[in-house]
């Protein structure tokens, strides 16, 4: 058995809740823990997928800059230096 106590506000809020859910008070905050811990886990198992996404976005980020890089010098006729001046401080 579990037990806290919950400030005023926090309780009403609880409370509500239960209300609007048909259930009683303490069902409702097993619910919320119980919530909370699943949360809790798909954010655990998220983050590796997040990380790989963020590697992801570097690499087309880096795509990106490189094709516009290109595209400057070759069709832009700026001077290659100028373009990776450009690029680099465009994409910072």
């Amino acid at each position: 058995m579990i037990g806290f106590r919950l400030d005023a506000e926090s309780f009403r809020a609880l409370s509500e809740r239960a209300t609007q859910q048909g259930i009683s008070v303490h069902e409702q905050a097993r619910q919320c823990v119980f919530e909370a811990l699943l949360r809790r886990e798909e954010r655990v198992a998220l983050s590796p997928v997040l990380v790989e996404l963020q590697g992801e976005i570097a690499k087309v980020r880096g795509d990106v800059a490189t094709a516009i890089e290109a595209l400057l010098v070759t069709f832009g006729h700026v001077d290659p230096q100028q373009a990776r001046d450009w690029v680099t401080q465009s994409f910072q």
